[in-house]
């Protein structure tokens, strides 16, 4: 086995991102190679998928270094709760292959390749109608079975302080309402949501991606077992380049920079499902709801490279689900008990958009989800 450890810079970084404080030790097999009679190699009996964790000599952090990420999550510096990361642990079988390789011949290259495939199909999609139970049994709660956040009543105070100024006019809600009305499938319904509902950031280094899968998110850490990797209509966020001179991908890895690029969108905190006319609004709330369970590990894995996780039971993450005509708002979090993680997907929002006091009232609603 060959193993690849990144290892952190000696010198002081200043930084505008938390970063996770473990550096995680992965090891990769080499090819299948054939084995004569002569030959008994031994294998590691250390799971391929088990992070090894070693000691991190930790950058030096000030408050200043927190300015764009307590942006982001608002309260997060608030008195500290129970430190969780949600990630899982693996279990290591030992077979009869691994103490003796001459009894198991080697696979063929086009055999390797069909179990490859194989493999990868044991994902399933989050379109599959057997996601919403995968979900749930790994630890993903519906918005039934969710508990409201601790910090709610300041979210929603938040929220109505806001609802007091400017809203959009009569005639903006009579064109929206008029284009919803016809449209014909999802990617039209999203077009007019999103140019009314989400106003643009004035910071140039916050952004908003579509439809991009977190490829790079790590696999098997609990909520994520066996599913494909999430794929948000949208998320919102800040650049990667917004955390220089740190290196944020080589230290926070892809729980932070959930998908590949210079330009990647780094710990992502409101992420946004759409439907057509007619089509499933409860598989967009679990989608919506295992978006939300990545961002807040994400967030969680940033705090607690920092020693200072968010408090418990707080939440600092949102998402929406919207088919042009309906808008529901979820904030996300995660518990612990009993060694048991569960994230949470609370509705604090649910409105109707093609009469004009939900249209004007949602508008800011989504805009003070970003936290």
């Amino acid at each position: 086995m060959t193993s690849y450890i990144y290892m952190p810079t000696s010198s002081s970084i200043d930084v505008s991102m938390p970063v996770p404080s473990i550096i995680q030790l992965q090891e990769y097999p080499n090819p299948l190679q054939n084995h004569n009679h002569q030959t008994r190699k031994r294998r590691s009996n250390k799971s391929i998928e088990t992070n090894a964790e070693r000691p991190l000599k930790r950058t030096r952090l000030t408050t200043e270094n927190l300015k764009a990420f307590e942006k982001m999550g608002g309260q997060g510096t608030e008195s500290t709760g129970k430190k969780s990361t949600g990630r899982s642990s693996s279990t290591t079988t030992t077979t009869d292959e691994d103490l003796d390789p001459q009894r198991h011949p080697s696979k063929s290259k086009s055999s390797y390749s069909e179990t490859k495939s194989t493999r990868s199909k044991q994902t399933t999609s989050t379109t599959d109608p057997a996601f919403p139970d995968i979900a749930f049994q790994n630890g993903i709660l519906n918005p039934i079975c969710s508990k409201p956040p601790v910090n709610l009543k300041s979210r929603q105070e938040r929220i109505d302080r806001s609802r007091s100024t400017a809203s959009p006019s009569e005639s903006d809600y009579r064109h929206f309402a008029s284009a919803i009305r016809r449209a014909p499938n999802e990617a039209s319904v999203l077009v007019e949501t999103a140019t009314r509902l989400l106003k643009r950031f004035d910071d140039p280094g916050y952004q908003r991606s579509y439809n991009q899968a977190f490829t790079n998110f790590p696999k098997n850490v609990g909520f994520n077992n066996d599913l494909s990797a999430a794929q948000p209509d949208m998320v919102e966020g800040l650049d990667m380049p917004e955390f220089d001179p740190f290196p944020v991908r080589e230290q926070l890895g892809g729980a932070a920079t959930v998908y590949s690029g210079l330009q990647a969108t780094t710990l992502p905190h409101l992420a946004g499902e759409w439907k057509g006319p007619g089509k499933d609004m409860i598989l967009a709330q679990t989608q919506a709801g295992y978006d939300g369970a990545c961002m807040v590990y994400g967030r969680n894995e940033a705090r607690s490279f920092l020693e200072s996780p968010d408090p418990a039971g707080h939440a600092f993450v949102s998402t929406f689900t919207t088919d042009g005509t309906t808008l529901n708002i979820f904030d996300h979090y995660l518990s612990e008990s009993q060694g048991q993680i569960k994230y949470h997907q609370y509705p604090t929002s649910n409105s109707f958009l093609i009469n004009l006091q939900g249209f004007q009232e949602e508008q800011t609603t989504v805009e003070e989800s970003r936290g």
